[in-house]
């Protein structure tokens, strides 16, 4: 409902990797399509259980945003930072995600990358993961999207002002 606004492509599957994503595009899931921007939410699946490393994480992440940079370098690139998944934000996978999600703002050169990183407003200032904000304990609640999209929201009327018009 929030993006009735916008011309939007969701592209999102569950259970998505970033070898999946990788694959898509590489063999031109995104071919003739013209975007203004690219919101980028992907990795959890790799962290969690833990098969993959943090540093296989972020350079997966970074490789995505590579290939959305070089064909469509007219569009920005508005990167999600990991959201806690478990009870605790400080287990293995929240460990990984904060890890990630520190490097994802080296990519981010408020030019044509950005990131929104809401992660740490998930849990209580014990660590708990907050089931107000994560139904499952990892997936959004509508109060958990309702901060994604507070920092997705001016990004997008920035970007697509003629769109809105």
């Amino acid at each position: 409902r929030v993006f009735s606004s916008y011309k939007v492509l969701n592209l999102g599957y569950s259970g998505q990797r970033i070898e999946n994503l990788r694959w898509r595009l590489e063999n031109g899931e995104l071919d003739g399509y013209r975007a203004r921007v690219f919101t980028l939410m992907i990795g959890t699946n790799n962290g969690n259980p833990p098969v993959c490393s943090a540093d296989d994480i972020y350079g997966g992440i970074a490789d995505i945003v590579g290939i959305l940079r070089v064909r469509h370098p007219e569009s920005k690139v508005v990167l999600c930072g990991l959201l806690p998944c478990g009870e605790r934000n400080d287990n293995d996978f929240g460990r990984k995600a904060k890890s990630v999600n520190g490097r994802l703002a080296e990519l981010a050169d408020g030019k044509d990358v950005f990131l929104i990183d809401y992660s740490n407003r998930c849990a209580d200032g014990q660590g708990c993961v907050l089931k107000e904000y994560l139904f499952d304990l990892c997936h959004p609640t509508e109060a958990g999207y309702a901060f994604w999209w507070d920092e997705l929201k001016p990004l997008l009327e920035r970007f697509c002002k003629r769109e809105m018009e």
